[in-house]
């Protein structure tokens, strides 16, 4: 049957009922993956947060054969896996992650492709690729659409994903399709699962705040962004280099940006709470928890929708804040913060 499946953050949910991994399984990886795979990994090492325990396997996967060879595998075996980028919207909890984390951000097949069209261009993206990288090539090449990215941290995958954004624009706004990589449907038996990749074009993409879904294909697990397809337009790379500067400052200013965070910890308040109080970090800032500490965890002072690790935080200092924060926004406002960053493990 036809089924809808969301994508809300760079990590995709646990596959359920999983097995775990055992020795027969490590050797897999190992046979298969080689140095690219690292067994009990800190994600303290792969997260912007820099904090989380271990993986119990971190695989970047060379190349997207590699990435469809794990995936079959692991559907195969009924085994949990996760998909990230670079970490940076993701809190990983100090007890670590049982099954397989795979990082997107060493998969660069196809990179940046430029097609130019009459009155557009559009730009084929590997997920692998850092969104500020993507952002400073569409400046060089006098494209106008995503410098309301620049400063946000990650992969271009991830970014889409989470449908990021800033300032009322965001990844949604400029996708054109997606191309992915998901299972095949009618597997018989023991029968390899067999990976296949299809484009999905806007039609079939909905984008909602820091949202993302595909309608009407048929899938059991969710799908991983391999390749995106973003159209932008052209403009002089004076004027958006002039326009980009100014944004810089201004992030400068306002965040933190040079702290070990994760970006904006909590969605903004949307419906009916949009417009009459305001955004989260506004929330936070009136109940007076901008300095607020726990253990190596602090609100910033600088923007108090950013949970900074001053030091050697843990996560479960980060996530006592979270919480702290949720309760004292409630109790004053009635309304309950969303975390934005993904908490696993």
């Amino acid at each position: 049957m036809n089924r809808e499946f969301g994508i809300q953050h760079p990590v995709f949910d646990i596959m359920k009922n999983s097995a775990k991994l055992n020795t027969t399984a490590k050797k897999w990886i190992t046979q298969h993956c080689g140095r690219y795979a690292l067994f009990d990994e800190p994600m303290a090492l792969h997260t912007t947060f820099r904090v989380g325990g271990p993986a119990e396997v971190y695989i970047e996967p060379p190349t997207l054969d590699n990435l469809k060879t794990i995936l079959s595998w692991l559907i195969q075996n009924n085994l949990p896996y996760w998909v990230i980028g670079t970490g940076s919207n993701l809190l990983v909890k100090d007890n670590g992650v049982q099954g397989v984390v795979i990082s997107l951000k060493r998969c660069y097949q196809c990179s940046i492709e430029l097609l130019k069209r009459k009155k557009y261009a559009i730009l084929n993206v590997a997920s692998g690729v850092r969104l500020q990288t993507l952002c400073q090539f569409a400046i060089k090449h006098g494209l106008r659409g995503l410098n309301f990215a620049l400063g946000i941290p990650g992969t271009v995958g991830g970014g889409i994903m989470m449908n990021a954004g800033a300032n009322g624009k965001s990844m949604g706004g400029v996708l054109e399709s997606i191309t992915v990589h998901f299972p095949r449907e009618g597997r018989i038996g023991k029968a390899p699962v067999q990976i296949q990749k299809m484009k999905i074009p806007k039609s079939q993409l909905k984008t909602d705040y820091r949202h993302f879904s595909v309608f009407n294909v048929q899938c059991s697990t969710r799908p991983v962004i391999i390749e995106s397809s973003l159209r932008l337009h052209y403009e002089k790379p004076s004027r958006l280099k002039k326009e980009a500067m100014e944004i810089l400052k201004i992030r400068r200013l306002n965040q933190p940006i040079k702290s070990l965070s994760a970006g904006c910890f909590f969605k903004n308040p949307t419906g009916a709470h949009k417009n009459a109080v305001g955004t989260a970090g506004k929330l936070i800032d009136l109940a007076g928890l901008k300095g607020k500490r726990i253990g190596d965890a602090l609100v910033s002072h600088r923007h108090a929708n950013f949970i900074i690790n001053t030091h050697t935080a843990s996560a479960s200092d980060i996530l006592a804040l979270k919480n702290l924060i949720q309760e004292s926004v409630f109790k004053r406002f009635g309304v309950t913060l969303e975390p934005e960053v993904e908490i696993i493990g």
